[in-house]
């Protein structure tokens, strides 16, 4: 089929007519030449007939026109023809189901008795691939069509290859417009992450310089002769005597130590891990 001169025509002039749109159709999922099961039973390659129901049929009706597959399929049929070996398998198939209705008995897909069902399955129907073309071109992402309530019916949507381009440029717009927005939010989320870490670090650094600097005025207390002394876990502030209340802060959360040198040890770990109950609910 690729060696038919229809191809080659087909395909420089669907070239030609993207080139204008060279940039918006870059990204846009194929409207012709769409891989189907059973495109090729035509006798024409799928390039040539996709073509044609797109720029011949779909494009040459107005936006709300409603498309009947059968009439579609009758159309291909009419200009390119259908292998006629296709042709008589799908007949056979469809005249013993019609038979199994007449006698009231239903052979679903199996269609003809007579065939296994592997056999059955691998008769394609030109109706079937039809439909399949149509329902890809009703997918959101091409739009041209709309398929009504999953039947053999679509409605068209876009009405010429001018529109559809222009949907797929607005839509371009709004992807790039979507993803700047969505890089700005992403900036301001890490922006956001990035000062809380900070602010977490700075509150660790002040936490750590305030156990340090309470502890060095215990030590010094001890070393001046101090037996026992107070510390305020809220704002780290050490007094020299036993106390109820911190002077500093206000709190009335004051611990009192025994200063001897076993405390003097690990005075900063234990006055760093005291907790300031006003800060937990």
């Amino acid at each position: 089929m690729s060696n038919d001169p229809r191809y080659h025509k087909t395909k420089r002039w669907i070239e030609k007519k993207l080139v204008p749109f060279e940039n918006t159709m870059s990204h846009t999922p194929p409207i012709t030449n769409i891989p189907l099961k059973g495109d090729w039973i035509f006798s024409a390659h799928p390039l040539v007939w996709q073509a044609f129901v797109l720029f011949g049929i779909i494009f040459k009706r107005p936006p709300g026109f409603t498309l009947h597959a059968s009439w579609v399929l009758k159309e291909i049929e009419n200009r390119y023809g259908i292998l006629p070996w296709i042709t008589t398998l799908d007949k056979l198939k469809r005249s013993q189901k019609k038979q199994g209705e007449e006698r009231k008995q239903w052979y679903a897909d199996e269609g003809a008795w007579f065939l296994e069902h592997e056999e059955n399955r691998a008769i394609i129907s030109p109706y079937r691939v039809i439909i399949e073309y149509l329902s890809a071109l009703s997918k959101p992402a091409i739009g041209i069509l709309s398929r009504i309530n999953n039947s053999p019916r679509f409605t068209v949507k876009l009405a010429s290859f001018d529109d559809f381009a222009s949907l797929q440029e607005q839509r371009a717009e709004e992807s790039i417009l979507r993803m700047e927005r969505l890089l700005e939010q992403q900036i301001q989320d890490e922006k956001k992450q990035k000062q809380k870490e900070q602010a977490k670090q700075e509150k660790r650094d002040q936490r750590d310089a305030d156990a340090k600097r309470c502890a060095g005025n215990l030590e010094a207390m001890f070393h001046a002769g101090a037996s026992q002394a107070s510390f305020c876990p809220c704002c780290r502030a050490a007094f020299n005597a036993v106390v109820t209340e911190c002077s500093e802060c206000g709190k009335r959360q004051m611990r009192t130590l025994a200063l001897d040198e076993s405390e003097l040890e690990t005075l900063y770990h234990r006055i760093r891990s005291y907790p300031c109950l006003d800060n937990h609910p």
